[in-house]
């Protein structure tokens, strides 16, 4: 072993072996494993890396941030996932979401934050549904009229693809 910390009769805490494989283990009572940032206004960060066969690394980083409460998880630059501790918002390559589950980087343009949001910062917004019978089920049983809404343009219903306009059923 190369380096072994023990807190006397409760065995070992943590173990760092000749390869660099560490092992930190925790009691029934501790608060288990805290990474914390050193000063006032500071980041706290974990880096998780892999790496290929070239020695080509491969990394992922849990960004604490000091200026939100909000937790990052990024994969190269940017980030690619965040967990606003405030309202619980989880935003898909969208740093600040806007609604329960925020995909894409563009902003919402309705005062009336939707549930899902999907927004990218440029091209088509698209939805696929799979399986052997797809459904949009609208349950209102808590009254009102089920919608499909459009910013003043029109709907077409076609039998296309996502790669092609198709031709149009409705």
């Amino acid at each position: 072993r190369f380096y072994t910390a023990n807190s006397g009769t409760l065995g070992e805490r943590l173990n760092i072996n000749s390869t660099g494989h560490t092992t930190i283990n925790s009691g029934a009572h501790d608060g288990g494993l805290s990474i914390l940032a050193a000063n006032n206004n500071q980041e706290t960060r974990l880096r998780i890396q892999g790496k290929a066969s070239d020695g080509t690394g491969h990394s992922f980083y849990l960004n604490a941030k000091r200026s939100a409460n909000r937790l990052d998880i990024a994969g190269g630059a940017g980030a690619n996932l965040t967990i606003m501790g405030s309202t619980k918002n989880v935003g898909v390559d969208k740093t600040d979401p806007e609604s329960p589950l925020h995909i894409g980087s563009n902003n919402q343009i309705t005062t009336a934050k939707a549930t899902l949001c999907v927004a990218p910062a440029s091209g088509n917004a698209s939805m696929t549904l799979r399986g052997g019978s797809p459904t949009i089920y609208f349950d209102g049983t808590s009254g009102g009229n089920a919608k499909l809404l459009t910013d003043g343009t029109d709907l077409t219903i076609s039998d296309g693809t996502l790669d092609s306009a198709g031709n149009e059923r409705l």
